[in-house]
């Protein structure tokens, strides 16, 4: 049913019909993902099991090896023999620091993105993938450093190493990547949805085009889309701009 966006009444309308498709839509999601979670953990916990159980029969079996070259007097092949159960040893603890510290380089430098592009009003889920490539990370340390696209040091225009925040105001400035951050509504021409472009649009959604109604079927179901798609905070925002809230 058109309606005018201004009226508060409708305004509440939108937002409980948003709602109520975003609710349907997500039910079944969730549901299908919480069984998904519980089938992964499952066999994660399987293939551990199965993993030790063959760590202990491999150690055995080596041990086994090395006593019967001991009695057999074989000096030379039970050295090789050690040499090469010490190094798979080496190696495996090698590739468990490894893991670990790619987890805790992508907790720690993901934590710092994330922040930033917060603070800037931009969209995590759209940036992480392009702005990683430019932040190294140091496991000796944990420190975090910016670069530029060819891997060297990134500095300000002051000469000062840059930071996270301003690798994002970086990125908030392009053509192509301002486009993942929300629009200044104080500033520039136009309406609030000719100036948000998040979503590729060059129309808010959300807002009546001038001299027309919103459509409540309709932008419920482009939310229901645009959630289904990976990107609920693009839409949000535009509902913002239209003075809608949606938690």
């Amino acid at each position: 049913m058109p309606f005018d966006s201004k009226d508060p009444d409708t305004i509440a309308a939108l937002k409980l019909a948003v709602d109520e498709a975003v609710a349907t839509a997500t039910a079944g999601l969730l549901s299908k993902r919480d069984e998904l979670l519980g089938s992964t953990k499952a066999l994660k916990d399987k293939l551990a099991e199965h993993e030790l159980h063959a760590t202990e029969l491999e150690a055995k079996e080596q041990a086994a090896r090395e006593e019967t070259l001991k009695k057999a007097g074989k000096v030379d092949e039970l050295l090789a023999s050690q040499k090469t159960s010490y190094q798979k040893v080496i190696d495996t603890q090698n590739e468990r620091n490894e893991k670990l510290i790619n987890t805790v380089r992508d907790s720690r430098v993901n934590e710092a993105l994330v922040k930033a592009i917060a603070a800037e009003k931009g969209v995590p889920e759209l940036l992480l993938p392009v702005m990683k490539n430019r932040v190294k990370f140091d496991p000796a340390t944990f420190a975090i450093e910016i670069v530029n696209a060819d891997g060297t040091p990134m500095l300000t225009a002051d000469g000062r190493v840059a930071s996270v925040a301003d690798l994002v105001i970086e990125y908030k400035s392009n053509d192509l990547y301002g486009r993942a951050f929300e629009a200044n509504v104080g500033s520039g021409g136009g309406s609030q949805g000719d100036r948000f472009s998040g979503a590729g649009n060059t129309v808010n959604p959300f807002v009546a085009p001038k001299g027309g109604k919103v459509d409540v079927t309709a932008v419920s179901k482009y939310y229901t889309e645009m959630v289904a798609s990976g990107k609920g905070e693009i839409a949000k925002a535009q509902a913002k701009e239209a003075g809608i809230n949606i938690k």
